[in-house]
């Protein structure tokens, strides 16, 4: 699927931002991929679009759902901005209890198969990236040069994390690359705060 331009609406964003509060309540709610997330993001073009806000953009103006990569990967979500060639591409999974942590034979939990299917997702995807830099797709759907990259993994609710769970997911975030890329870890509820105060930082910036 290729990239849609999207005169973003900021306005229509904090009301997707309304509707993703809600559908988060209440804190221990557990939410499938495939029949809750996914839909919920790609009915809302606008909020998806948001998103490239990872990648340190001015102004998202492009997204794609179920983007491809050289034919044999695709990810969820790729959102950009096509000025300043910068995209974040998404792997959205479950959030559940043991999204993130399993209980097991350790005394302390270990990293869940969806989390590690879907960091291995986002190896896949770079991995893809780097070896197709020179074909007809990668030149059509980003056409300024070489891109600059974000991977960012969505996954789980705080509800089940204690500070320990949340201490070492940041430092697993802060400390193991892809690339040389750092890949973003948030739960949904983490994802949902930190687009809040984005919007607030993008209303900021367009205010005379």
């Amino acid at each position: 699927m290729k990239l849609t331009p999207i005169d973003l609406n900021i306005g229509q964003v904090e009301s997707d931002l309304l509707a993703l509060e809600a559908l988060l309540q209440p804190p221990q709610k557990e939410l499938r991929e495939r029949d809750d997330l996914l839909p919920f993001f790609k009915a809302r073009p606008h909020l998806s679009a948001f998103l490239a806000y990872f990648s340190n953009t001015s102004l998202p103006d492009c997204y794609a759902h179920e983007y491809g990569i050289g034919g044999n990967f695709a990810c969820d979500l790729l959102a950009g901005d096509s000025v300043e060639n910068s995209y974040t591409f998404i792997e959205f999974e479950d959030a559940k209890a043991d999204s993130i942590f399993k209980a097991g034979k350790r005394t302390v939990p270990e990293w869940s198969p969806r989390l590690e299917h879907g960091s291995g997702q986002i190896v896949d995807w770079f991995y893809r990236l780097d070896d197709i830099k020179q074909t007809q797709q990668f030149r059509r759907d980003f056409p300024g040069g070489t891109p600059s990259f974000v991977g960012m993994l969505v996954i789980g609710r705080s509800f089940f994390l204690n500070p320990a769970d949340k201490a070492w997911l940041v430092w697993r975030q802060d400390k193991v690359l892809v690339d040389s890329r750092r890949v973003l870890i948030f739960t949904f509820d983490e994802l949902l705060e930190l687009l809040q105060r984005k919007v607030k930082v993008h209303k900021r910036r367009l205010s005379p």
